[in-house]
């Protein structure tokens, strides 16, 4: 199997996956749906808070470590923080590739 080509938007002169920018905007949305700021978030997840910037922004991919503490944080499956990803390659291929 080959491996998968992707072009990542940048963030702050950083090169984000998509997957990364997604996780980074459902954590983002669950945060918001709870009306708690990014302290309260990294002092029940265990988590620093710049920790907890970087992945709102999709500047970091959080390990599954990581997802998990912040769903049992939330309450949440870990499976949240993928909801709405594409499923094939097909998905997040551009035009042209």
């Amino acid at each position: 199997m080959g491996r998968v080509k992707w072009h990542g938007a940048k963030a702050n002169g950083r090169i984000c996956s998509p997957l990364a920018k997604h996780i980074g905007s459902q954590l983002l949305l669950l945060r918001q749906k709870h009306q708690m700021a990014m302290d309260q978030v990294a002092a029940g997840s265990k988590l620093s808070k710049t920790f907890i910037c970087q992945i709102e922004n999709g500047q970091s991919c959080p390990s599954a470590e990581t997802l998990w503490r912040l769903s049992q944080f939330f309450v949440v499956p870990i499976g949240y923080f993928f909801r709405g990803y594409p499923v094939s390659i097909e998905e997040i291929r551009q035009p042209g590739q």
